[in-house]
C-alpha cells in the first residue's frame, strides 16, 4: 500500500540557524542526562519547541512542534551517518575550513552511482558534523568514528549552504518517529549524571575538547614556524598541492612509491603538512621514506591495504630496502624480516 502524502500543514521549512539551535538544545539536554538508552526523554522535545519558538517566533500554522523537531533530528542523524561514512573511505577527505567532503570527480562519480543519497554532500557543507557526533556517537568513544581531530561548526552557520537549508521540508520524515524503539540499531548515549549547566561535559565531549586543543596547538606551531621562515600561510588544499608537487620532484622514489605517497597524503593530511613544511630536501626525503616504511610494515603485518586505499601495495617497489636492515623500520617500528 503506497504511503499517504502529507498535507502542506504537516511540513515545516528549516533554516540552518534553526537546525543549529535545535542541536545546541539537544547538547544541553544530553549533558543534563535526558538522553536515555531508548532515545530522548519527552521533556527534551518540549525544551526544543520552547527554544525555537522563543528565538524564531512563527504563526501557529508554521511553528515547529514536537513531531517536526523529532523528524528533523532523525533527518540530521541520517545525514551525519552519510558524512561520517564518506570521511572514513579511501579517496575522500574533509576540508575543515569549508566543512565539506572532498574527493576527485572520478571518486565522486563512482561512489554516487552506488550511493545516490550522498549526492547533496558533493556540493554542500555540513557544518553541524562535530556537534552531531557528540549526540549520535556513544559516550564511550569507540568505533570507527571515535576520534576525529576537527573544529566545531564555524561561528556563522548562515554562511554555509547545508542539505537542510531554508528551502528544505520535513515531508515524509514524520513517519519514522512513529516506529517503535526496537527498530533503532544504534545505541543511544547512556544517561548522564544530572548537570544543571552544560559545562559538565560528557566523556566524549572531554575527549573532543582535548583533540581540539591538540589541533589548535599544532596550528599555532605551524603558524609560528611559517612566520619565522618568512613564508606565507597556506590553506589545507594549498599545502596538499605543494606536498604532491614536491614528491613529484623526488628522484629517489619509484613511480609506484610516489603514487603510494600521494595516497598517503590524501589519507593523512598531517603527513602531507609535515612533509611540505620541511625545508631541507634530504630531511624531507628521509621523512617521507620513513612514512612509506611504516605503511609497508603495516601491510606486511596486516595484509593488503584495507583502510587507506583500495589499491594493492605498489608492485614496482624495491622491497629489499624494507628489511630489518632499514634504520627506520628496525628503530621505529620493531618490524623485522624473516628473509
Amino acid at each position: 500500500m503506497p504511503r499517504q502524502q502529507k498535507n502542506d500543514t504537516d511540513r515545516r521549512k528549516w533554516s540552518t540557524a534553526e537546525e543549529e539551535e535545535m542541536v545546541e538544545q539537544l547538547l544541553v539536554e544530553q549533558a543534563s542526562g535526558n538522553q536515555a538508552e531508548s532515545g530522548w526523554k519527552p521533556v527534551v522535545w518540549a525544551a526544543c519547541v520552547e527554544r525555537l519558538d522563543t528565538l524564531f517566533p512563527q504563526p501557529a500554522g508554521l511553528k515547529k512542534e514536537r513531531d517536526h523537531i523529532k523528524s528533523r533530528w532523525q533527518r540530521l542523524k541520517k545525514q551525519w551517518k552519510i558524512v561520517a561514512e564518506l570521511r572514513g573511505l579511501s579517496g575522500f577527505g574533509w576540508d575543515e575550513a569549508t566543512q565539506t567532503v572532498t574527493a576527485s570527480d572520478g571518486v565522486w562519480k563512482a561512489y554516487l552511482a552506488v550511493h545516490p543519497e550522498a549526492r547533496p554532500f558533493r556540493e554542500h557543507a555540513f557544518p553541524l558534523y562535530d556537534k552531531l557526533r557528540m549526540l549520535v556517537e556513544p559516550v564511550t568513544a569507540t568505533g570507527n568514528y571515535a576520534l576525529h581531530l576537527g573544529p566545531t561548526a564555524p561561528p556563522s552557520l548562515e554562511n554555509h549552504l547545508a542539505p537542510g537549508d531554508i528551502d528544505d521540508e520535513d515531508e515524509d520524515e514524520l513517519d519514522e518517529e512513529s516506529e517503535p524503539p526496537r527498530t533503532r540499531k544504534r545505541r543511544a548515549v547512556s544517561p548522564q549524571a544530572s548537570a544543571p549547566k552544560r559545562v559538565r561535559a560528557s566523556g566524549a565531549q572531554g575527549i573532543l575538547a582535548v583533540a581540539e586543543a591538540i589541533k589548535d596547538l599544532s596550528e599555532a606551531m605551524t603558524t609560528a614556524t611559517s612566520a619565522s621562515l618568512g613564508t606565507p600561510l597556506m590553506t589545507s588544499p594549498e599545502r596538499h598541492e605543494r606536498a604532491v608537487h614536491l614528491v613529484e620532484e623526488e628522484t629517489t622514489f619509484t613511480e609506484d612509491e610516489v603514487i603510494t605517497a600521494i595516497d598517503l597524503f590524501t589519507h593523512d593530511s598531517a603527513i602531507s603538512r609535515t612533509y611540505a613544511a620541511i625545508q631541507k630536501p634530504n630531511l624531507r626525503t628521509r621523512y617521507l621514506r620513513k612514512q612509506l616504511n611504516t605503511q609497508l610494515a603495516q601491510v606486511a603485518m596486516q595484509g593488503p591495504f584495507t583502510s587507506m586505499s583500495s589499491s594493492p601495495a605498489p608492485s614496482g617497489m624495491d622491497y629489499s630496502q624494507y628489511t630489518s636492515a632499514s634504520p627506520f623500520i628496525s628503530a621505529d617500528l620493531g618490524y623485522t624480516s624473516n628473509s
